[in-house]
């Protein structure tokens, strides 16, 4: 697996990237083998600092593609994509970057949109029609501080 273009992506944010294969592993008392089920993205720290490390077991090396989907080096923000295309395919979007002070990771929805609203953040889409607190289409009651006190 090819991962060069993923590891400049994240160097142009100013962070490292590591990628760890996990290989499987022979169980004395059970005689069988361990095998990781699935990829990991964590934040990890040696002597030079946090980095991202992606755990990717042996046997998805070539099930597993992964590809940047939109990178903001200015903001030290990426969106990774994870797709399996194995038995059962499986796509997963993280969010990596970095905050006031530390370097992150967040799962993404798949099928939610997100959109800039007044450079407070992201924020949902379906979030965007809140209006004093409520959201559209919704029952007032269901939301409203003064009717729980009541209950």
């Amino acid at each position: 697996m090819k991962l060069e273009h993923i590891e400049s992506k994240f160097a142009a944010m100013g962070a490292r990237l590591k990628v760890r294969a996990i290989p499987s592993r022979w169980q004395q008392g059970d005689r069988h083998w361990l095998s990781p089920e699935d990829y990991a993205i964590d934040i990890q720290r040696d002597r030079h600092g946090e980095f991202f490390e992606l755990r990717l077991p042996t046997h998805l090396a070539e099930a597993v593609d992964f590809s940047v989907l939109n990178a903001k080096p200015e903001r030290q923000h990426l969106l990774l994509l994870a797709r399996k295309v194995a038995d059962k395919p499986q796509t997963d979007r993280f969010l990596c970057g970095h905050d006031e002070r530390h370097w992150f990771v967040a799962a993404a929805a798949v099928g939610q949109r997100t959109r800039q609203r007044g450079g407070r953040g992201r924020e949902p889409a379906r979030k965007a029609g809140r209006v004093r607190g409520f959201v559209r289409n919704q029952d007032p009651r269901a939301v409203d501080p003064a009717r729980l006190s009541m209950v």
